[in-house]
């Protein structure tokens, strides 16, 4: 089972089947993401609700992540989960304006995820 692999892995296994499913269809991907920038549009409530649902998917996942000790106790997995899936909107964004291919997107989406189990903060700071 899925849930047996590492937190990480789950991650890059759901984003890359996102990933796959909008770059079947890059015309309804680049729509349905501009359209976000219209809140009017019927379009733009389907697609930041698909973005909510990624955003739940993530937390999930980060969730028993934290359970099973790959991430701190004090971790908050919900503000994480809504700063990944933005990162990761942000790429998608790009892709969809041509500003990055697909493996370009793909590749932004890995450092997002990366970041994220990484941090930023300097390990010996106060």
């Amino acid at each position: 089972s899925s849930r047996a692999l590492p937190a990480r892995e789950r991650l890059r296994r759901l984003l890359d089947a996102e990933h796959a499913l909008l770059v079947r269809a890059p015309d309804l991907t680049t729509v349905a993401l501009r359209a976000t920038t219209h809140p009017e549009a019927r379009v733009s409530r389907r697609a930041l609700a698909l973005q909510d649902q990624t955003i739940g998917l993530v937390a999930e996942i980060l969730q028993s992540a934290r359970s099973r000790g790959e991430l701190r106790r004090e971790a908050e997995v919900l503000v994480a989960a809504r700063t990944l899936t933005h990162a990761i909107h942000g790429a998608r964004l790009a892709w969809a304006n041509g500003l990055l291919d697909a493996e370009g997107c793909r590749a932004a989406v890995d450092a997002a995820v990366a970041l994220l189990f990484d941090g930023i903060g300097a390990r010996d700071a106060v």
